[in-house]
């Protein structure tokens, strides 16, 4: 099984593959409660991702931080595999 770490560098190979700004969030207490995975600006727009893997689920906090970015303009997304990620990341580098 993979790990939640292992597919963030996956995703964060990539992002860097395609010199897209990213912020990468740890999950330590620094960041704050809930915050999203991977922060970016892709193409002027606000996105983030929330990885998941197997049977994981988003906490509450992490819900919340999804309704506040989407509320603002913001795209959330919470992918489970490199190829959901790469296959979101692709259509909004497409589609803006």
């Amino acid at each position: 099984m993979i790990h939640e770490r292992d597919l963030q560098s996956k995703c964060l190979k990539w992002l860097r593959d395609r010199d897209i700004y990213t912020i990468n969030t740890h999950g330590d207490g620094w960041g704050g409660k809930g915050t999203p995975d991977l922060t970016m600006c892709v193409n002027g727009r606000f996105v983030c991702a929330e990885l998941k893997v197997g049977a994981g689920e988003m906490s509450s906090a992490q819900k919340l931080h999804r309704v506040w970015i989407e509320r603002n303009g913001g795209i959330f997304f919470s992918p489970y595999t490199l190829a959901e990620f790469i296959e979101k990341m692709e259509g909004i580098i497409r589609n803006g």
